[in-house]
């Protein structure tokens, strides 16, 4: 988030009630008490405390905003794809799940992964002290 936006839940300003998915994913990010006073007043949430609560996950001053946003893009893009693919399964599957069935995704992911190239160039890089170049095999 750039240090000058700002973001709100106004929709009660209005006499509206949130839609979009709004009452679901908020109080997931943030928490059910502030989610609610967010909603429930319409009020605007400033970089700051959208950081702390957890809404966004960084803040940047706005001379540097797409420099940073374009760094952290570049970093997520030279993952493993594969390995990444099915982190964000997980992490999807975590808010409804319990830990057994977690644990047992994790494993079957894990050992997904291990038949992967992608495997093979982490840990030669890791031997090598260089940085990985990932392909998605």
């Amino acid at each position: 988030m750039s240090a000058s936006a700002k973001v709100t839940t106004g929709y009660i300003r209005r006499g509206l009630s949130p839609d979009a998915g709004m009452t679901y994913f908020l109080p997931r990010l943030v928490g059910q008490a502030k989610a609610a006073e967010w909603i429930l007043t319409g009020r605007d949430i400033y970089p700051e405390e959208a950081e702390r609560t957890g809404l966004v996950n960084r803040m940047f001053p706005d001379a540097e905003f797409y420099d940073q946003v374009m760094k952290f893009a570049g970093e997520l893009a030279s993952g493993p794809p594969i390995a990444m693919t099915l982190s964000k399964r997980l992490l999807v599957a975590s808010q409804d799940a319990d830990l057994t069935t977690i644990l047992k995704q994790e494993y079957a992911f894990i050992k997904q992964c291990f038949g992967t190239k992608d495997v093979q160039e982490g840990v030669q890089a890791f031997v090598e002290k260089r940085e990985p170049v990932f392909r998605g095999e």
